[in-house]
């Protein structure tokens, strides 16, 4: 499940043109800015990074600060201010550049957008950023006065011991486990104790949510902020699921200086407002069951016959489309089908919890399914 953004805007990028365009979330709007602004930067494969890195080191996170400082990536008119991490790794290996040896010490230089006043598409900064104890790979794009910089966004690499290099899961996430009679899905710097989560439990019963089916995690992408979701029972009527969802905050989780509001229920550091009930509708291909928020324009069931070839890869990309994003889209949760005139517009979630959505402009004919233009929203 993709968390509820709670910015005022969504920065979207037109990959067919590389033209700017914002999403006025509330409003419905989207309007175009006669902009060329820079694209966000796409995820490089660990082939791709090897081939043009300069460094290659893997090792031990040993100390991570950051400050906000005046953005050297935004310079127009406005307010832009980056976070910008130190990252101390202490060497086990390396495996491309020289000068460096195991047991020294380098310092690693990466950065997140944190205000963009007004809001602009462009770089997203370093994802994922480590904590401190990590493993860590780093493909060094080139070599700072004071330390290195990875690529971006992806040139930091968190590893594990299960970690293989084609491994399509996501990377910041724990598996899904159910114990206790809900499910649990924790991204991996938002992990719940068992203590935690009887508070978090309670503060649902009190919302009105008596039966708690999953809670989980996720980053607030591109801030450090992390939020909780819980989810209580279905209530399924035919084709139509609904269910009650609660946002809870922990303090230490969320953003600095952002307390309870007036109306929201605390109880230590944990606190929630009003939950609010989502509606979904299930769809069947083959069968295995996926659920959509809205249907507007189609039937279900050609809904379900573009979600079988795009689930099964049988669509024809038009040539303004970027290909090399389609491998970061989650095809299993379809977030909406809209028709409008001849328009049919589909939007799936990031792979990666809370790293936004995309947007895909299709035409179908017959049963040949062409996507003719993608749009990434970026959180």
């Amino acid at each position: 499940m993709q968390p509820v953004y709670e910015t005022s805007w969504q920065r979207i990028t037109q990959r067919s043109s590389g033209r700017a365009m914002l999403l006025l979330v509330g409003c419905g709007l989207l309007v175009a800015v006669g902009v060329d602004a820079q694209a966000a930067v796409a995820p490089m494969s660990r082939q791709a990074m090897k081939k043009k890195a300069r460094y290659i080191v893997s090792g031990r996170v040993v100390a991570v600060t950051s400050q906000v400082q005046k953005s050297k990536i935004e310079k127009g008119f406005g307010i832009y201010r980056d976070r910008v991490y130190s990252i101390r790794i202490r060497v086990d290996s390396i495996s491309m550049g020289s000068g460096l040896k195991p047991g020294q010490e380098v310092l690693v230089r990466a950065w997140r957008p944190e205000t963009r006043i007004p809001p602009l598409p462009g770089p997203q900064g370093h994802v994922p950023i480590p904590e401190k104890n990590d493993r860590v790979t780093v493909y060094v794009a080139r070599k700072l006065a004071a330390g290195y910089e990875p690529f971006l966004p992806n040139g930091i690499v968190i590893s594990k011991p299960e970690d293989k290099q084609d491994k399509q899961q996501q990377p910041d996430e724990t598996p899904r486990t159910r114990t206790a009679g809900f499910t649990r899905q924790y991204v991996k710097r938002a992990v719940l104790s068992k203590e935690q989560e009887k508070v978090v439990v309670e503060l649902a019963r009190k919302r009105g949510i008596p039966k708690v089916a999953s809670i989980s995690t996720y980053n607030l992408y591109p801030t450090a902020a992390r939020g909780i979701r819980v989810q209580g029972e279905d209530a399924i009527q035919g084709r139509n699921v609904s269910c009650k969802v609660l946002n809870v905050r922990y303090k230490s989780w969320w953003h600095p200086n952002q307390g309870p509001r007036k109306g929201d229920l605390q109880s230590g550091d944990f606190w929630a407002g009003q939950p609010t009930t989502q509606k979904q509708i299930i769809l069947k291909v083959g069968r295995k069951e996926y659920r959509t928020r809205s249907v507007q324009g189609l039937t279900i069931e050609q809904c379900e016959s573009m979600l079988g070839l795009f689930l099964a890869g049988k669509y024809v990309v038009g040539p303004g489309v970027n290909r090399g994003n389609l491998n970061q889209i989650n095809w299993k949760q379809p977030n909406g089908f809209h028709k409008r005139d001849d328009s049919i517009s589909i939007s799936f979630p990031h792979k990666d919890a809370g790293a936004g959505f995309f947007d895909l402009q299709v035409k179908l004919d017959k049963k040949q399914l062409t996507i003719t233009q993608m749009f990434q929203a970026v959180p």
